[in-house]
């Protein structure tokens, strides 16, 4: 009886599903992930205003959230980011904005982003 001897450089049809599996897991991880990076961004930015607020005009924030939204692509209208001030308590910015994730026209899925910062706890100084 002979042995089969494979051939270098060869792929197997096992080596290339998995090759495929693999890649389709890193599309999806990254077309998943870039959403969640964004509204991270956005929080961040939400908390960096809401401390200016202290110093600044509300128009004025507004500005500067409006550019960075749309400076990072974020489909969140600046009619729909709320800057609230309660006497006593912290100011706090938040918004609420969908994002559709489409996997090649094959499948859809949306998220439901709701960023919210808040200026920190002056600890009784304003």
């Amino acid at each position: 009886m002979g042995r089969l001897k494979s051939q270098r450089g060869s792929f197997s049809l096992g080596s290339l599903i998995f090759l495929a599996v693999i890649g389709t897991g890193i599309y999806a991880g990254v077309m998943m992930a870039i959403p969640w990076i964004k509204f991270y961004e956005v929080e961040q930015l939400f908390k960096d205003q809401a401390i200016r607020l202290k110093v600044a005009p509300e128009e004025e924030v507004k500005g500067a959230i409006k550019a960075k939204l749309v400076s990072i692509d974020v489909p969140l209208a600046i009619d729909d980011v709320q800057i609230i001030r309660e006497e006593g308590k912290p100011a706090v910015i938040q918004g609420t904005y969908k994002v559709d994730v489409d996997f090649a026209g094959v499948y859809k899925y949306t998220y439901i982003f709701k960023p919210r910062g808040g200026a920190p706890k002056s600890g009784g100084l304003n």
